[in-house]
């Protein structure tokens, strides 16, 4: 009997060590005409669905410039507030220089989390 379990066991192993590194990604159009790359289908909202082959290293850049994308764009409208709550707490005439302070903190905050001064 523990034969049969270490041998199911091996086999297993064996069964995934055979799969292969290529994965699909599926190329979607949104109506606004970003196009992205995903895993999944396209949404019901999406043209196109253009099935694509990928391999892993494939696969791994398309997120990590995804990622890139997404804090660049943090990055950017983070660095948009700050400016504003600059202005308004140097133009003296702020109402609420508290609320203006604190939101530049916050904002300062985001851009030292995503390394924004490194862009």
């Amino acid at each position: 009997m523990r034969r049969l379990i270490v041998r199911s066991a091996l086999a297993a192993v064996a069964c995934l060590a055979v799969v292969p590194a290529s994965a699909e990604l599926v190329r979607c159009v949104a109506p606004d005409g970003t196009v992205s790359f995903q895993a999944k289908p396209c949404a019901a909202s999406a043209y196109g669905g253009t099935k694509l082959a990928a391999s892993a290293e494939d696969v791994e850049r398309a997120v990590t410039d995804r990622e890139n994308a997404q804090r660049r764009d943090r990055c950017r409208s983070a660095k948009a507030i700050a400016d504003r709550q600059r202005a308004l707490l140097a133009s003296g005439g702020a109402p609420d220089r508290k609320a203006a302070s604190d939101e530049l903190a916050i904002q300062e905050r985001r851009m030292r989390q995503d390394n924004c001064g490194t862009m």
